[in-house]
């Protein structure tokens, strides 16, 4: 009789074993799931800001903007601001082409003010969040003398993304 009890209480303390190694081990699953849930806000911002630098600078390239290699037709940004066709295009909360050199202040370009103007805001859904910035080309074609002739200035694009 003792051996049969003895024998339970061995299938019992391995019973009890196997359970308390089962537990650490989801106790280990439920901290590394823990500690991921936390970065992932964090990695899913980093993405954002990684997709907004792309924009940035793939839009120098697009048809929409472009005037060759980096250059950015500022005649192409008048007619863009003008058109709400674009407004969900790019995936971004907010499109903006400042003009850095030469500058004459920080004047909103309108229709009516245009070239005289510095800021070409482009596109812009007013919701918080970072952006992201990088050096182009800005240029337009002017009937000088009888002829057109290319006119560049040093700029910067603001791309902007939501934050969560």
């Amino acid at each position: 009789m003792a051996r049969y009890i003895r024998g339970q209480m061995k299938i019992q303390q391995m019973a009890f074993m196997l359970m308390a190694v089962v537990l650490f081990f989801l106790l280990v699953v439920l901290f590394y799931m823990a500690f991921q849930s936390r970065n992932m806000g964090q990695k899913a911002e980093e993405l954002r800001e990684t997709k907004a630098n792309t924009v940035a600078l793939m839009l120098s390239r697009t048809p929409e903007f472009s005037c060759g290699d980096f250059c950015i037709d500022t005649d192409r940004l008048m007619v863009l601001m003008s058109r709400e066709n674009y407004n969900n295009f790019w995936a971004v909360s907010k499109i903006k082409v400042v003009e850095l050199y030469p500058r004459d202040g920080l004047v909103e370009c309108t229709m009516q003010n245009y070239p005289n103007c510095d800021v070409y805001s482009v596109y812009d859904k007013n919701k918080k969040g970072s952006s992201t910035e990088n050096y182009i080309t800005l240029c337009r074609r002017e009937n000088l003398d009888g002829g057109f002739v290319n006119i560049c200035r040093l700029g910067k694009i603001i791309v902007g993304f939501e934050s969560i």
